[in-house]
């Protein structure tokens, strides 16, 4: 005799999943709208060609170039969608724009190594996570161990990036994303004192 109960149990699962699955995709939708609706007429037409080439891994100035936008404009709707749309998905208040010099929060750094193991370059990385190049490559880049040793042990004596970044004979920026992303205490005191590269690059 055919037991029906048996096969009917994993096209009710099924069933189950594909309703879960539509009523987040319904969820979703609604929000997008939602956000829409916030913005103006013209933000309304460029969001989605925003979002559509982000999701497909071009850059902010690719895609400005793509729709002839001026860096401004590109600049304006990443701004729109990080604060507006971010509110309507998570139901959270965004307190004005985290723009690029914004500190990376933990959630960030592993997203971000995660997209770049999957074989992303820096670039592509960037434009979807909404963050530059160089703030991509400051977290994914291997720096030498003596080096970051030689910074921590500067940093803690209190030398400002700058100053460090004369002691080591490198830029200011690599230091300070290099600080940045080995995670070194960046609360110590910036420090004027000269009796600085006591360590040798």
């Amino acid at each position: 005799m055919t037991q029906l109960g048996s096969r009917s149990r994993p096209n009710q699962f099924g069933y189950a999943h594909d309703i879960h699955l539509a009523e987040l995709r319904l969820d979703l939708e609604h929000a997008v709208e939602r956000g829409l609706r916030r913005l103006c007429k013209s933000q309304q037409r460029d969001m989605p060609k925003l979002i559509a080439d982000m999701l497909a891994g071009y850059t902010l100035d690719e895609i400005c170039t793509r729709h002839s936008w001026t860096r401004n404009r590109g600049v304006i709707l990443m701004r729109k969608l990080r604060t507006v749309f971010y509110e309507e998905l998570t139901g959270e208040k965004k307190i004005g724009y985290l723009g690029s010099h914004h500190p990376l929060t933990d959630e960030e750094k592993q997203r971000i190594k995660e997209l770049y193991v999957s074989g992303l370059s820096y670039r592509k990385v960037a434009a979807r996570v909404g963050r530059s190049a160089s703030a991509v490559e400051g977290i994914c880049k291997r720096y030498p161990p003596e080096l970051v040793t030689q910074v921590r042990q500067l940093r803690a004596k209190g030398l400002s990036h700058s100053k460090i970044a004369v002691c080591v004979e490198r830029s200011k920026s690599y230091v300070s994303w290099l600080i940045q992303a080995e995670g070194i205490d960046a609360r110590a005191k910036h420090s004027d004192s000269d009796d600085l590269c006591s360590v040798k690059a």
